[in-house]
């Protein structure tokens, strides 16, 4: 199959074949319905070759962070370093994440680096999320932590908003506006011109920081490898 990593996943419910795209496996995943000829299967695998090398060239092979190295998180650049006298996992001092523990390797370096971005993740969302919620007199239920096929962040009609955590990766307007795309989903649950209303107020420069995400979001999946999904949407 032109040397490219591809899965093939039955489901008895498909009406036809679909493909989607892993930037973290740099793989492909073809959804078919029961019953396909494999000429067919081929044919359509062929058909696709252009669409999968374009993948390919848009997501460039993740590297796993090493020590020395810098991390943009909500617009503030760290350095990695290494601790051995510190116990096992990550510690921030003044704009470095000390790794502690025996010099780990690449793996386990992004194994600590996962646990303690996604920690600060969530006090992010949640600190600004609440600030968000009381400009406009709303109130949520719970901040899930994602990481989406399709979207940055979601708001359900239970009041729990769940954000992609890798939005911490993104300098801080950009992060902040996708809280307060959703934010504002708890007054509108919709996409009227009354939450667009809503979103300006609590982000007035909203545009500029939705259009950062169409144009680099993909580079929030760059750092810090890890098993996951494809991400492709802009909220």
């Amino acid at each position: 199959m032109n040397n490219h990593s591809v899965t093939i996943q039955p489901c008895p419910t498909a009406k036809s074949l679909k493909m989607k795209f892993c930037p973290y496996r740099r793989s492909f995943i073809v959804t078919a319905p029961p019953r396909i000829r494999r000429s067919e299967l081929e044919g359509f695998i062929h058909q696709n070759q252009g669409w999968m090398d374009n993948q390919l060239a848009k997501y460039p092979e993740i590297k796993s962070i090493a020590m020395g190295e810098s991390l943009s998180i909500l617009g503030e650049l760290y350095s990695i370093h290494h601790d051995p006298l510190r116990r096992k996992g990550v510690f921030e001092a003044e704009n470095i994440l000390w790794i502690g523990g025996e010099r780990p390797d690449g793996a386990v370096i992004n194994k600590y680096l996962t646990v303690w971005l996604k920690k600060r993740a969530q006090h992010f969302f949640l600190d600004y999320a609440q600030e968000c919620a009381k400009q406009i007199g709303v109130s949520f239920q719970k901040i899930r932590l994602t990481e989406t096929i399709s979207r940055w962040g979601s708001c359900s009609s239970r009041g729990i908003l769940s954000l992609n955590w890798r939005l911490v990766l993104a300098p801080l307007q950009v992060a902040e506006y996708v809280v307060a795309h959703e934010v504002s989903h708890l007054r509108e649950m919709n996409h009227s011109l009354k939450f667009w209303k809503l979103v300006e107020h609590l982000c007035p420069d909203f545009q500029k920081h939705r259009h950062w995400l169409k144009k680099h979001g993909t580079t929030l999946y760059q750092k810090v490898p890890l098993r996951g999904v494809t991400h492709k949407g802009v909220v």
